[in-house]
């Protein structure tokens, strides 16, 4: 398991490559063993609607999970990196979260499938404060709509 919408989709998959370069030359199939990989998702009826919806409670999520590293402000430039990586807009062009109308989603989805090489993907649909019944519907619109395209 691993998160590449921490680092890129890009670098993970050199990561994978090494991994499987590692199974390969082990003497085992790498083509047998499973990747999965996890990403925030929320999916709006469109793309503005999912941006309003979701960008303040992942921009909190955002600071909660520098705070659990240890990374505050007081860094400095160290913090500002970070930081930054992980602005929605930021994360949204890099293909990083799963953010947006249906379409997107499945866009987003089928880029990190093609980049990254996964054979499994976990969505955290609930995140930052996000009410329940919006998470709920995020992940209604995503079986309904997003997933059929996928198969």
């Amino acid at each position: 398991m691993t998160l590449p919408w921490i680092a890129t989709n890009e670098l993970q998959r050199t990561v994978m490559q090494t991994y499987f370069d590692a199974l390969r030359e082990g003497g085992h199939a790498a083509e047998e063993k499973d990747i999965f990989v996890m990403y925030p998702a929320y999916v709006g009826d469109s793309e503005a609607q999912a941006r309003t919806e979701v960008l303040e409670h992942w921009h909190r999520w955002r600071v909660f999970a520098l705070e659990a590293i240890n990374l505050d402000p007081s860094k400095g430039e160290a913090y500002q990196k970070v930081f930054g990586h992980l602005d929605y807009d930021r994360m949204m062009a890099d293909c990083r979260g799963v953010f947006g109308g249906p379409e997107t989603c499945v866009r987003i989805l089928k880029q990190i499938i093609e980049v990254v090489g996964t054979t499994h993907i976990g969505l955290t649909f609930h995140f930052g404060g996000l009410a329940q019944d919006k998470v709920l519907k995020s992940m209604e619109r995503f079986a309904r709509v997003v997933m059929p395209p996928l198969r």
